[in-house]
This record gives C-alpha cells, structure tokens and sequence, in this order.
C-alpha cells in the first residue's frame, strides 16, 4: 500500500506565530514519532490512551511541515517530507486500526439486557402457603408441649395462656421494681454527689476571697514600705537574705544530716 504524499502548501491551518523550528530539530522530532509508532503494538495498551497518542502526532505534522516549508533550498528539504509522508501513511493505518479497537473496546461495556421472569400469581400463593406451613411446623416441632397442645381442649388451651400471661405479668413486675430501686439508688447518689460539689464551690469560694484578702494586704505592706515602688536596695536586700537562707540549709544538711 502506497504511503499518500503530502505537499507543504495543503496545509489548513495557519502557523505563522510558531517560531521557525531548524531542520535538525524537525528531523530529530520526525524520528521519535516514527520510533514511537514502530514500537506500537495494538491489544497491548488502551484503545483510548493510543487514540491519545496518535491524535497527538497527526495534530503535530502540519505544524512541522509548516516549519520545512522554511528549508526548501536545503538539499535535505526533499528527504525530510519523505520522512514525514511516509510517516503520515502509517498514521492513518494505525488510526483506522484503532477506530477499530475502541469499538470493541467500548462494546465491552455495553449494558446486556436479560429478560425479567415475571412469577405467576399462583406460584406465588403456593409459596406462600408453603412457608406458611413450614413455618408453623418449625414453631411448633420437637417438643412436648406442642404436641399436648395440639390434642388439648379449650379450656385447656384457655388456661394454659392465662398462666403465660400470669407469668408475664409477674415478671414485669419483678422488673418494675428493680428497675424504681436502681433509680431511687441512682437518684439518692446524684444528690449526694450535688451536695458534695456544692460543698466544694463553697470552700473554693472561701479559699478565693482568703487569697484576695492576703493579697490585698501584701499589696498594702508593700506600697506602706516602699511608697508603691521597689527599690533597688530592697532588691538587694531580697537576694542577699535568700543566699544567706540557702548557705544556711546547704551547712545545716551537711553537718546535721537526717537520723
């Protein structure tokens, strides 16, 4: 199959604002689209990220033949548009080829319609009055209450419910009562622990306005001895008596240690 030829003037689109690429660069670029398109081996990738890829050179051969058309003089002018025909030709092949594949590729994913059984209105009365009867057979197998059941009478039947329901009852009430002497219980600690917190906001209450009041007063010493300023001799006199307080516990541990 012949590669079809393509002349540097059929070109659509206009490239004027693309600076003029050199000829080396339009052949090296032209070389790794064909190697690119040799190493192509249709099933081993996606469909689409192939299309991708060819959309991609097909979009970029009219812009390098657009740069060619800028070394017709050269004597390598004639063999680079061989080149990129050639590489034109198989293009299309592998688009056509690709086309192809997506349909396939896309079919794959084609929602299959499976024709719906509708049931019958008498199979589902049948089943229904099957599990009905299997049901109740479950219930009422493998015990001997069931079978004295089934055989006894209405007064039997009677009384038998009525001490169900006695027994129920009681057991309601049993719970009733369990249940009104946990939350009295609970109901009694939550009001001792009521008291207990109420008992400690008044302490800190107290604690706070005690440390207001020594506050207040250091304040006032202060502001008595030192006119509201600390001076430095106070500073002085501050640090020599907290040295001479730690040099005295230093000798008193040394000398006195703890029996």
């Amino acid at each position: 199959m012949s590669c079809p030829s393509i002349a540097p003037h059929t070109i659509v689109k206009t490239y004027s604002n693309y600076p003029l690429m050199d000829l080396k660069s339009i052949r090296a670029t032209v070389q790794s689209y064909q190697n690119e398109l040799d190493g192509t081996t249709l099933g081993l990738e996606a469909p689409l990220l192939q299309k991708l890829r060819f959309q991609r050179i097909h979009d970029d051969l009219p812009v390098l033949l657009h740069h060619l058309k800028g070394y017709e003089s050269n004597k390598l002018y004639q063999e680079t548009l061989t080149l990129i025909q050639h590489l034109f030709g198989e293009l299309s092949k592998l688009l056509l080829a690709n086309e192809e594949a997506m349909s396939n590729w896309i079919a794959q994913f084609a929602p299959k319609e499976t024709p719906s059984e509708v049931p019958s209105p008498s199979t589902n009365t049948e089943s229904v009055e099957e599990s009905y009867a299997s049901l109740r057979n479950r219930l009422l197998a493998g015990g001997v209450e069931s079978s004295k059941l089934e055989n006894a009478s209405h007064e039997q039947l009677n009384s038998y419910h009525e001490s169900i329901q006695e027994d129920l009852i009681s057991e309601l009430s049993d719970l009733t009562s369990s249940l009104k002497s946990s939350a009295m219980q609970l109901s009694s600690k939550i009001t001792a622990d009521a008291k207990l917190v109420s008992e400690t906001t008044e302490h800190m209450v107290k604690n706070l306005s005690l440390m207001q009041n020594v506050g207040r007063n250091l304040n006032d010493y202060l502001g008595s001895k030192t006119g509201g300023k600390i001076s430095l001799f106070f500073m002085i006199k501050i640090m020599i008596f907290v040295f001479v307080l730690f040099f005295f516990m230093a000798f008193v541990a040394k000398f006195f240690p703890k029996m």
